[in-house]
């Protein structure tokens, strides 16, 4: 696995575990204001395409979560987290109290 591969995999992954504000979330931050510097990543779709069609199906659900992709979840926790706003507590059912 190249070294591009591996760094956009391991960005990935971080978005397939719930996004908590209380946890310290600076290396994802990082991550994601390289990724934006860095055109050659971001417009890796082939590389991309390939981590995401393999995920599994609980890590895929949490990554479409976290990006408010779901009809039941609204609140998009990656524009939260990049715009320091407060990510709204869940119910033991992954719903908003």
């Amino acid at each position: 696995m190249s070294n591009k591969k591996k760094f956009i995999k391991d960005v990935i992954q971080q978005f397939t575990v719930k996004i908590n504000q209380d946890e310290a979330n600076d290396q994802l931050i990082h991550s994601l204001i390289f990724l934006g510097e860095h055109e050659s990543y971001c417009r890796s779709y082939p590389e991309i395409s390939d981590i995401i069609y393999h995920l599994e199906k609980d890590k895929f659900h949490i990554l479409k979560e976290n990006f408010a992709l779901l009809d039941e979840i609204t609140e998009n926790k990656f524009a939260a987290l990049l715009s320091n706003e407060k990510i709204a507590p869940e119910n033991g059912k992954g719903e908003k109290n």
